[in-house]
């Protein structure tokens, strides 16, 4: 599809874009915390590695007399999934509250070599509560105006000449363009995803970091989503002047060119070449999982009682690139599909409930262990568990219950018609022929 209506439709569809009175309200609050000055003001990492990064660490800048943490993507992310209303907002504490007690989340996680020195920030995975649910999704956090030096950054001048004449000011800058919703958009991730602008690769492989890609979401933001509230147009114009000294490009200034998005393969080695066909037992086969809990589906996680009964069992004969619908039996909807990754005990996602109580036993995809449910708070009667990863494709969707009537955890679908086949069509022109991926 032709720029802007991918960015329209895709990028800054509604289900994806803040809402602009939140939009404007994270804004001012984070802008008024970052100009207090008993908060430390938090800009993208100094850049070195190892031993000596300085990751979230907190240092003192002797000239401004402020406090400074160094940080990845990871307040921008836990800033954008409270926007989207994936996550409570931080209640009666404000953002200034949490800079000051260092309650929001610096990093990511630590490399081998930070995790000799104490924690002083909480992880983002620890803010989460769970995997980022847009990571999961297959979407980034990616910045209009670049929170690190970039080489493509056509407002670098203007922040040198910040950093020269006022140094509070730019710091102050520095932090809004981290993580100001005004700052913010969604893309595809390009680790799951090939971009194309005009059947080229996109700035560094990234749709969300070409300036044509960024060009059009300000246009788009200023003035269609953020058409119908005045008050937030104006203050997202005004920060486009302050922090980077740009304006909000004329329709004539936009680049026409075309897009093109296709699915990368999802687990290697194991890909759909074919439709599965009923009996099949050497290619994938489709699964429905019923999982009210759809923070385990977000979360790429599926994670059930040890209990042979009612389909549960069937999660330990799951292999690589089965692929699952996911049905949510309380909405009454088929909302997602994924497909089943080999199980690697050391994937990111079970980070937050490490170390994990008693393993039993490990299967290709699958772990048997002795604890609790993994995305669930309150403690169940069950204590022996059952766990799989699986990468989601799509979401969003509304597809009927395979299996009318029948409330049984997983189970295998054969003579598959109608909308579900449909979808698995697509996936297969996805994964096989990389047509584009709507």
């Amino acid at each position: 599809m032709d720029i802007g209506q991918f960015v329209r439709s895709v990028l800054l569809h509604p289900a994806r874009c803040i809402q602009p009175a939140t939009m404007g309200r994270l804004h001012a609050e984070l802008r008024a915390s970052v100009h207090a000055r008993d908060v430390p003001l938090f800009v993208r990492r100094s850049g070195t590695a190892g031993p000596e990064s300085k990751r979230a660490v907190t240092l003192d800048d002797a000239p401004t007399g402020r406090s400074i943490v160094f940080t990845d993507n990871s307040p921008a992310v836990w800033l954008y999934h409270i926007g989207l209303g994936l996550l409570p907002g931080p209640g009666p504490a404000t953002i200034r509250t949490l800079l000051r007690e260092r309650r929001l989340p610096m990093a990511h996680r630590l490399q081998p070599a930070e995790r000799e020195r104490a924690l002083e920030w909480p992880l983002l995975r620890a803010a989460c509560g769970v995997y980022p649910q847009l990571w999961t999704a297959g979407w980034k956090v990616s910045h209009i105006l670049p929170c690190s030096a970039r080489v493509h950054d056509r407002s670098q001048a203007f922040l040198a000449q910040l950093a020269t004449s006022d140094r509070v000011a730019y710091l102050c800058m520095r932090t809004l363009r981290n993580a100001s919703p005004f700052n913010l958009f969604l893309s595809p991730k390009p680790t799951q995803y090939i971009g194309l602008l005009d059947g080229q690769p996109a700035t560094r492989n990234d749709l969300g970091e070409d300036q044509r890609i960024i060009d059009w979401v300000v246009h788009v933001l200023h003035d269609e989503r953020l058409a119908g509230d005045r008050e937030v147009q104006r203050a997202f114009r005004s920060y486009l002047l302050e922090a980077g000294g740009i304006e909000v490009p004329a329709p004539s200034d936009l680049s026409r060119a075309a897009v093109s998005l296709a699915l990368k393969p999802v687990v290697r080695g194991t890909l759909p070449s074919r439709l599965p066909a009923s009996g099949d037992s050497s290619g994938p086969r489709v699964f429905q999982v019923n999982q009210n809990n759809t923070t385990e589906t977000s979360a790429g996680i599926l994670c059930a009682p040890d209990d042979r009964r009612a389909g549960h069992g069937l999660l330990r004969s799951l292999r690589p690139g089965d692929i699952l619908f996911h049905y949510n039996s309380k909405e009454r909807r088929t909302h997602a599909v994924s497909v089943v990754e080999p199980m690697n005990e050391s994937d990111v996602r079970l980070d937050p409930w490490r170390p994990l109580e008693r393993i039993r036993t490990r299967g290709a995809c699958f772990l048997a262990y002795s604890g609790r449910h993994l995305t669930q708070d309150q403690p169940s009667e069950r204590t022996e568990f059952l766990l799989a990863f699986s990468r989601t494709c799509r979401t969003g969707m509304v597809l009927p219950n395979a299996f009318p009537g029948q409330q049984i955890y997983l189970k295998e679908m054969v003579g598959i018609e109608g909308p579900h086949r449909e979808v698995l069509e697509a996936l297969g022109r996805a994964f096989v022929d990389d047509d584009a991926v709507d």
